[in-house]
């Protein structure tokens, strides 16, 4: 569904290191320090999308089970789970990085996407440390303990598939697990691939600013609760103890075999899908640009889509459970 990108903004990039801190020497005329400006709220998102034609059914089937599974508590660190809190299927995404874009700063934003070699960042992603069996202090924390049923190796990373394949697997507190109001699901990739293809991806978009800097080491996850969007409490989101949740799931998988098929652009909201009665059956975030990864089954050149810019563009989760 084709939308203008937003309208009367003023920001054409992101600020740099040095300019979201310009205050921090300057003086009031007081002689005290000027308060830092507020960060413009981020208007898109560079990301991974993960609910594709291939694992919709295992993402939509292991939600649902996820949600009948913890709709009533089930004892200490296992609460009741607001079911608007536990987000739809078509939201499931890895974010890369944050963007604030006016029009002409999306325009550059799709055109970077739209040029970018995707084949060969993946290329380069697999001569990268992770790839070669070293350990990087950047790799994401594994998981607690050894997974009973791994995936299986897909190969030497001289002789890796075209397609980047990943398990989306086990569950974690985005804070405390006793005191939490997001948990996530990490991505695993037998290949050791996807770590650095995304460092690579986000790097790239932040060296041209158009992807806010940040300092804190990427965290590849995907949201499956956030209670922002369950009722709150004194007005604000609801924490849980769901330290007992964390460990009973630690080696679910949620998805297996998700070939991660595009890197996108998405304005931030998600928005309601809906049946053609015009019931809520949903929400996705929309796609402005996504550019596809190259696969055994297509050219190893990637095919971009973009919407028009200037007019806007078993347990429980029993399927893949061990």
């Amino acid at each position: 569904m084709a939308a203008s990108p937003p309208s009367g903004s003023n920001t054409a990039s992101l600020p740099t290191a040095s300019s979201r801190h310009r205050n921090t020497s300057s003086l009031t005329s007081t002689g005290k320090p000027e308060k830092l400006q507020p960060l413009p709220q981020p208007t898109h998102f560079l990301c991974l999308p993960l609910t594709t034609p291939t694992s919709r059914t295992q993402l939509d089937q292991a939600l649902r089970s996820f949600a009948a599974r913890t709709a009533r508590g089930a004892g200490p660190g296992k609460p009741p789970i607001p079911p608007q809190a536990i987000r739809p299927v078509d939201t499931l995404h890895l974010t890369l990085g944050v963007m604030c874009l006016d029009h002409d700063a999306l325009v550059r934003a799709v055109d970077a996407l739209q040029t970018l070699d995707l084949g060969a960042l993946l290329e380069q992603s697999a001569l990268s440390p992770e790839a070669m069996g070293q350990a990087s202090s950047t790799s994401p924390i594994p998981d607690q303990d050894p997974d009973p049923n791994p995936d299986p190796s897909p190969g030497t990373s001289t002789n890796l598939p075209p397609d980047l394949l990943i398990s989306i697997r086990s569950l974690h507190a985005m804070h405390s697990p006793t005191s939490t109001s997001i948990l996530y699901a990490h991505p695993h990739d037998p290949s050791n691939r996807l770590y650095s293809f995304a460092l690579l991806l986000q790097k790239h978009f932040t060296d041209l600013g158009l992807v806010r800097l940040d300092t804190r080491p990427l965290k590849l996850h995907a949201t499956i609760v956030n209670t922002l969007y369950a009722p709150k409490r004194r007005g604000r989101p609801v924490r849980l103890d769901v330290s007992g949740w964390i460990d009973e799931m630690r080696h679910v998988k949620w998805a297996r075999g998700v070939r991660v098929e595009k890197v996108a652009i998405c304005r931030m909201g998600a928005r309601n899908v809906r049946d053609g009665r015009g019931n809520v059956v949903g929400a996705a975030y929309e796609e402005v640009a996504c550019v596809e990864l190259p696969s055994s089954s297509t050219s190893a050149s990637a095919s971009a889509s973009a919407s028009s810019v200037s007019g806007g563009t078993s347990v429980g989760i029993n399927p893949v459970s061990t």
